[in-house]
């Protein structure tokens, strides 16, 4: 079920409620959560693929950076993750 801010009309508040769900994806991998964080992981590439790229906004470009940090966060922290065999985490790593 979408959110208000997944389908708001101001880019500015749905990525930020992106930013929101990239952020849980990274704290459910930190947990050891591996598909629910993945599962977050998808969505927020989802969400990202509907929201047209605008190089002149230099707001909207940071906020764009910010939720792929986010993303690449949750893909280390699968990474480091001890419990996964060494295969995965270096999947994860790349």
């Amino acid at each position: 079920m979408a959110s208000g801010s997944e389908t708001s009309e101001d880019l500015y508040y749905r990525l930020r409620g992106i930013m929101t769900r990239a952020g849980v994806g990274e704290m459910l991998a930190r947990l050891g959560e591996r598909a629910a964080a993945l599962a977050e992981s998808a969505r927020v590439v989802e969400l990202m693929e509907q929201i047209p790229n605008d190089p002149g906004s230099g707001t909207r470009s940071s906020q764009r950076g910010q939720v792929y940090m986010r993303l690449a966060a949750t893909q280390a922290a699968l990474g480091a993750s001890a419990s996964l065999d060494a295969t995965v985490r270096i999947a994860h790593w790349r």
